[in-house]
């Protein structure tokens, strides 16, 4: 079952392109394998993404870090007591803390899993929505490899799980479609709550719940309209009173809810989108979903779900602009699906040429290739920055390895230290109690001329990303003239 379109509406060509028996099932498991290989494959890697991923990595590091020390409903990271977000993925790094001790690989390891049972479920989003096994199977090869999903699927945030259990509640609602049974239902409000729990914004997904679960409705329009309006709020009860709690508590960052806006960082982030998609997608693959958009347009009335399913994150580019270029990843969850589209691009010029056996050959053979390159750059590249970082000039990095100064400090007897980056303040010892972080714009020059701290730790600088201030000779003789003598490559401990 799927969102069905306008009768006077042709069937697209791929409708009914399924697979010999057993291929799609088989097919479907080597590529979740291969998915699951590469988000596995760099898993243990520091927190020194560049940009926001690093910084988002440690803040929810901290979180889970913290939760032994503060309880688990005591949010602790790099702004103190923070109840902004729902604990629900840093309680999932908690438990692999308390499994495995903490560690970036025990962190990233709940997002991987989350990040491979995507794959198969994207698959059976897009078979059902498309009614092609084919197309299904060529998106699950693009979702397994490139490289927006394999990163995301394996950096501590909130994003993968949230799509992964969004795209579950997608599969129940259009098995609630075949039957109308009722457990499917109650499963589908299950896993969309959870997906809005895990990070708040995937609530701009119920215009695509509601479509998917529009064909089924009941037909009364009353009754309708009361079970869509019960779906919605049951399912974002425990979100929203986790955000009324932090309101009252007064724990919250109130720039989550209000964001800096003018119409210059809008116009910016509509023009960055193609690049942040292309990204994500990989430029060939971007080239194959363009072609791919193109074709499809025809058929756009049966493609609905896909719509509504990608639309709503535009809003994030309008209402939060700045935000969306610094986190360049707010088109993910599109992303995701997005892949049909571009399997929609290759599967069409080899259904001109081929057809039956020949047709599933050449598919196959043509998606090995297109897997077999992103799986060489995913393994080359495995941040999605190498390139960048090759063509910035940058001075050498100040620790030998990464943090290697942060951990020096971890192991020296506690006293006053503040850090410029929450994912330093993680290998640091990550108590907010005695470990601070530079507010504003990450300069640590003011927390020198306080004299306040016992100890002062740069962030990871040029192992991933440059400073925001000068780290040279000035700065050397600014700590010294305050007392601070160097103890680590990027640390220094007061007289």
């Amino acid at each position: 079952m799927s969102i069905r379109g306008p009768r006077a509406t042709p069937p697209a060509p791929w409708e009914g392109q399924d697979l010999p028996a057993g291929v799609y099932r088989s097919g479907l498991a080597l590529i979740t394998a291969l998915g699951a290989l590469l988000r596995l494959a760099h898993i243990a890697r520091p927190f020194n993404g560049i940009g926001a991923n690093a910084w988002n990595e440690g803040h929810y590091a901290l979180i889970a870090l913290n939760f032994d020390r503060y309880g688990l409903l005591a949010q602790h990271n790099e702004l103190g007591l923070d109840h902004t977000f729902a604990p629900g993925v840093p309680w999932l790094m908690w438990a692999a803390f308390r499994l495995f001790g903490p560690s970036e690989w025990a962190a990233r390891l709940p997002v991987v899993v989350f990040g491979i049972a995507a794959i198969p479920l994207a698959a059976a989003v897009v078979r059902r929505l498309f009614r092609s096994e084919q197309i299904a199977v060529i998106a699950a090869g693009f979702v397994a490899t490139i490289p927006g999903t394999v990163y995301y699927a394996q950096n501590a945030q909130l994003d993968t799980p949230s799509i992964c259990c969004a795209l579950a509640g997608a599969v129940a609602l259009l098995r609630y479609g075949d039957g109308r049974r009722w457990g499917e239902l109650i499963r589908a409000g299950a896993w969309v709550a959870l997906a809005v729990w895990f990070k708040f914004t995937t609530a701009l997904l119920y215009p695509a719940f509601l479509g998917l679960w529009w064909p089924a409705r009941p037909r009364r329009p009353l009754n309708a309209v009361a079970t869509a309006v019960g779906f919605v709020v049951l399912t974002a009860l425990p979100s929203a009173a986790w955000v009324f709690y932090g309101l009252r508590t007064g724990r919250t960052l109130e720039s989550f809810y209000h964001r800096n806006w003018n119409m210059r960082a809008t116009a910016e982030a509509f023009l960055e989108l193609p690049l942040m998609v292309g990204t994500h997608l990989f430029p060939l693959i971007f080239i194959v979903f363009v072609y791919g958009a193109v074709v499809a347009v025809r058929w756009r009335t049966r493609l609905r779900g896909i719509g509504l399913w990608s639309y709503p994150w535009l809003l994030l580019f309008v209402v939060a602009p700045q935000s969306t270029l610094l986190n360049r990843y707010y088109d993910l969850a599109a992303v995701y699906l997005l892949t049909a589209i571009a399997a929609v691009g290759l599967w069409m010029p080899l259904a001109r040429r081929y057809s039956g056996a020949g047709l599933v050959r050449a598919a196959v053979l043509s998606l090995g290739i297109l897997m077999g390159a992103l799986v060489a750059y995913d393994l080359w590249d495995p941040t999605t920055d190498r390139l960048a970082r090759a063509m910035t000039p940058h001075a050498p990095p100040l620790d030998p390895v990464p943090f290697y100064s942060a951990r020096v400090v971890a192991r020296l007897p506690r006293g006053r230290t503040v850090v410029d980056a929450p994912q330093t303040m993680f290998y640091a010892g990550g108590d907010p109690a005695w470990v601070s972080i530079v507010g504003g714009d990450g300069d640590v020059r003011r927390a020198i001329d306080a004299e306040a701290f016992d100890y002062i730790v740069l962030n990871d600088y040029w192992h991933a990303q440059g400073p925001y201030y000068a780290v040279d000779a000035a700065l050397r003789g600014r700590l010294t003239r305050h007392h601070y003598h160097q103890i680590a490559p990027a640390a220094w401990a007061r007289d």
